[in-house]
């Protein structure tokens, strides 16, 4: 664990990053202490029963109240995890992918009602599927990593085109735009348009349209990686877990080639990265604020383009992403009325994530159940 004393000065290094200013207010700090005390003690809590392990931030009103790792990042060597650990953050990638596509949407390099036709002739009813279909998760498309096809070939280094082939040819779930279903297969496909597109690799779209303006430099694609453009940070990375079936503990994960996951969950990243993009969010580095307004705008249930989207009570809204990949659990929460986020990065696959994020917002917010 980081004491206090690294705590409070990750919270500093962080503030002075992003621009953040301190609050005078007694009564604020005298709120604000509260909810890192209650927050950390939650956490703790979970860490000492083996429930959690990662790394969480916790800020509002341009505050980090709780930045702090908890458990190992590499439990062997009982490395611990800090709010610099690297994670793998699964469909916490998503959003990226999103955020690419509108950015090419305001260039005019491509309409969202664009069909996938265009970009990828022989893909069956690729006449029928828009970008923004992909987007949503209203194509209809089945998604591939519920298929055995995956089970049986994820170890595998697979190129983009191979990764399509195992779902091109399964029926569609429905007429597209129909209905809502989450699909990872939508994501494979926004990836390759936006190499076909613009000429380049996902990963150096990446790093232009989103890491470099964000100075996000712990934040990398961990699929066909260009070594100019990988930092040196593999002695912050953490390792990923599964809860021990044996024993009250953790072991080792399933291994996955990460050319299987791509722009549907290749991304790498920190809490600390994580929290400069929410920061760049609410200007107009990254997109203009109408197209942000399209963005976070659900298209059919709770799913936006690339962002979930919910109505809590008191009339609050959180624009949140998810993920899960093998050994790894993540969630990027923002609350845009409230200008405050929580961000879990966690090195175990199977932990009680929406439960957790439940109870930190309830802390946030000081909401008593009772």
């Amino acid at each position: 664990m980081e004491s206090n004393s690294k705590t409070n000065n990750n919270k500093s290094n962080v503030s002075r990053l992003c621009g953040l200013r301190k609050k005078s207010s007694v009564n604020s700090t005298e709120k604000q202490d509260l909810i890192t005390q209650l927050a950390d003690d939650y956490l703790e809590s979970l860490a000492n029963r083996k429930l959690f392990s990662g790394s969480i931030l916790i800020a509002q009103n341009n505050q980090i109240l709780l930045i702090k790792g908890y458990g190992c990042a590499e439990y062997i060597c009982q490395e611990k995890n800090t709010s610099q650990t690297i994670f793998r953050t699964g469909s916490v990638t998503k959003p990226f992918t999103a955020i690419i596509i509108l950015k090419l949407y305001e260039r005019k390099q491509l309409n969202l009602d664009n069909k996938l036709s265009i970009y990828c002739p022989d893909y069956p009813h690729g006449n029928q599927i828009t970008i923004k279909h992909l987007l949503s998760n209203t194509s209809g498309i089945e998604d591939y990593t519920d298929l055995e096809v995956f089970e049986n070939k994820c170890h595998e280094s697979l190129t983009i085109d191979q990764v399509i082939e195992m779902f091109k040819d399964e029926p569609l779930q429905f007429k597209p735009g129909s209905k809502y279903r989450y699909s990872n297969s939508n994501y494979i496909l926004l990836g390759l348009i936006i190499e076909k597109v613009t000429g380049k690799s996902y990963e150096l779209n990446l790093q232009e349209f989103i890491l470099q303006p964000c100075q996000m430099k712990d934040t990398g694609y961990e699929c066909d990686c260009n070594p100019a453009l990988q930092s040196d940070n593999n002695n912050k990375r953490a390792d990923g877990y599964v809860c021990s079936t044996d024993s009250n503990g953790f072991e080792s994960c399933r291994f996955i080639n990460m050319s299987t996951a791509r722009s549907a969950g290749g991304i790498y990243s920190t809490v600390e990265d994580l929290y400069r993009l929410d920061r760049y969010l609410y200007g107009e580095t990254i997109l203009n604020k109408r197209t942000k307004n399209m963005m976070f705008k659900p298209v059919r249930e709770h799913y936006a383009l690339g962002w979930e989207i919910y109505r809590l009570k008191h009339r609050r809204i959180k624009q949140q992403h998810t993920g899960e990949i093998f050994g790894f659990t993540s969630c990027l929460a923002r609350f845009p009325n409230d200008n405050a986020c929580i961000i879990l990065l966690s090195n175990v696959e199977d932990i009680s994530l929406h439960d957790i994020i439940e109870q930190l917002t309830d802390i946030l917010f000081q909401q008593n159940k009772n």
